[in-house]
């Protein structure tokens, strides 16, 4: 996996990863959050980085610098998602000396610093608190919506907008792990869905649902990324078996209900029915 960018926040994070899964690549979140210091690290070094693998870099590069030029700031994709920190809250109050002795001196100064610190912590925990939101870009567009649900670190859903307002895709995280966990793409003729049963990033199943009433359902079952099955369900009822590559998913064989091959003339007639 290579480093393809290192957001400032989850916000901006979950925009790209909606845009890459639209665009076929499935990039890794890494999040620096540590529950145990409430996500201090986070304003010392960024929200995480986005990780993808080697062979999708070049593209999700370019994708990434197109998707920069026809989206606002960062600045303004985070505007309503976080409130601002209280003015003044890491300033230190000036303590009169007077007759105290050095050792009370330093006593009261590291309580105060640890009083200090638990504002500060207090203050970046209310400004990041997780909310539904719209982002827009420099046009006005409506590119994403996100919805938190009961998570608390990666969104539920995250729905991805083309420019005329359509749907483009919707991503789910049921288990908050910042994996996505089903994948519904908007097609011209319908709707291909994508299911990850187990968690693990890899897609175990996926159908697509045509607008005639046919569907096709392919299956990866040794999850090696590359789906090895077929059955084709026109809305006839009539079903087709496909046997594919388990090495790069082209088409070996494609079957009748009875079992027998396919002509070409039949493949022909059920690309039509689709």
């Amino acid at each position: 996996m290579r480093t393809l960018y290192r957001p400032e926040d989850e916000t901006v994070a979950f925009a790209i990863k909606a845009m890459l899964e639209a665009n076929s690549i499935y990039p890794a979140m890494l999040s620096f959050h540590d529950t145990a210091y409430d996500g201090i690290y986070q304003g010392q070094h960024g929200w995480g980085v986005i990780k993808v693998d080697e062979s999708d870099y070049k593209l999700a590069a370019s994708l990434l610098a197109d998707w920069e030029t026809g989206t606002p700031d960062f600045e303004e994709l985070r505007e309503g998602s976080q409130e601002k920190e209280p003015a003044g809250s890491a300033q230190q109050t000036r303590v009169p000396v007077h007759n105290l002795l050095l050792p009370s001196l330093l006593v009261f100064s590291i309580l105060l610093n640890v009083l200090l610190c638990v504002l500060y912590v207090s203050s970046r925990k209310q400004g990041q608190q997780r909310r539904d939101g719209e982002q827009f870009d420099a046009n006005g567009f409506l590119i994403g919506r996100v919805e938190w649900g009961g998570n608390k670190n990666n969104p539920f859903k995250y729905t991805y907008y083309l420019r005329n307002g359509k749907i483009s895709s919707i991503s789910f995280d049921a288990n908050d792990d910042g994996r996505t966990d089903k994948l519904i793409k908007y097609i011209p003729d319908g709707k291909e869905i994508y299911v990850n049963k187990d968690a693990d990033g890899v897609y175990e199943t996926c159908n697509i649902a045509f607008d005639s009433g046919s569907h096709v359902e392919y299956k990866d079952q040794d999850q090696n990324e590359v789906f090895e099955s077929c059955v084709v369900t026109l809305s006839n009822g009539r079903s087709y078996k496909m046997t594919l590559s388990n090495s790069n998913g082209f088409v070996l064989m494609m079957t009748s209900p009875s079992g027998q091959p396919v002509s070409l003339d039949l493949l022909k007639q059920i690309a039509c029915e689709l």
